[in-house]
């Protein structure tokens, strides 16, 4: 159904007049070269830690974001060659689910006008058959269509993530982008939230990319996992083989609570950022393993075993 291709997205950041003329101007690549597939039905869930791109490459890949290159296919068709009519048209059948659901329900209007929105600027039906969906809908996100009054603020933050997970389906859409829509919230909540988006994937046949940095709800959510490190996809594999199969020095970082008396601890965090070179791997200088060939060649994201890709040179 999606096949991102090379996909880049850099942000410059320019220098005062008198600094560029001693420095270049610094670039953050944010997404950096990132190629992966999702199919029909699945569930691809997407980790890494913050600022690692995965919020970015999201929004790049619905082109809310302009990129600096590479493609994104949708059924066969590149959604960063769209026009405008064509891209509205794409707007029903691909949705998001934002983090953070205060920063995207108008605190003005009230849930059902919020709710309404979408189907009125597709035009869907009458202003009846508009409110009936939008009350079928409470219903199917759980909530009483005595909300529908209401406005955000009289809502909880795990009603708010409800209302925007039902505007997000009103449209019928086909796949969904799920950027961390469980953060913030308490345990309880997340669960029942985790379970209403898996009912609802089978109820309506979606497809979802699912963001977190919470490798346990990726696990029980996902059937495939893909693993971003500094704006590269470093890992992709099997949900169910994770924990037990994952190859690459920063996934099994991320499954390990602590460092194993084994191996040497990583030194100085994930984040460090060497400014001087972007030669080799990127995790090379964090990386217990890593060799000279590490330092000097970036290694590509291939295939180990079927369905099993990693970027490592040292991985077999």
């Amino acid at each position: 159904m999606i096949q991102v291709q090379g996909l880049k997205k850099h942000f410059r950041f320019r220098h005062g007049l008198i600094t560029r003329l001693r420095h270049p101007d610094h670039v953050i690549k944010a997404v950096d070269g990132v190629s992966f597939d999702i199919k029909e039905g699945e569930t691809l869930g997407l980790v890494g830690e913050s600022g690692c791109g995965k919020t970015t490459l999201a929004k790049t890949m619905l082109r809310l974001h302009l990129p600096t290159g590479g493609r994104v296919l949708y059924r066969g068709r590149d959604i960063l060659s769209m026009g405008k009519k064509e891209l509205k048209a794409l707007r029903r059948e691909v949705q998001v689910i934002f983090q953070d659901s205060n920063s995207t329900l108008d605190p003005r209007m009230t849930l059902g006008s919020i709710l309404e929105e979408p189907l009125r600027i597709h035009h869907v039906g009458n202003r009846d058959l508009r409110k009936q969906r939008v009350a079928e809908m409470m219903e199917k996100v759980k909530l009483s269509p005595a909300f529908l009054s209401r406005h955000p603020s009289e809502l909880s933050g795990g009603q708010r993530q409800r209302i925007s997970i039902g505007r997000a389906l009103l449209l019928e859409p086909r796949f969904i982008v799920a950027d961390e829509p469980l953060a913030g919230l308490d345990p309880i909540v997340s669960t029942q939230l985790l379970d209403l988006m898996l009912s609802l994937k089978r109820d309506y046949g979606l497809t979802y990319l699912f963001i977190s940095h919470d490798l346990d709800t990726v696990a029980y959510v996902s059937d495939r996992i893909g693993v971003m490190y500094r704006g590269k996809i470093v890992e992709i594999m099997n949900a169910e083989r994770f924990e037990s199969r994952a190859r690459h020095p920063y996934t099994r970082f991320l499954l390990t609570p602590a460092p194993r008396a084994s191996e040497p601890a990583l030194d100085g965090g994930v984040h460090f950022r060497d400014q001087r070179s972007e030669s080799g791997c990127l995790f090379s200088k964090k990386c217990p393993h890593s060799t000279q060939l590490c330092a000097e060649l970036s290694p590509p994201l291939r295939e180990i075993v079927p369905g099993h890709q990693v970027a490592c040179h040292l991985a077999d």
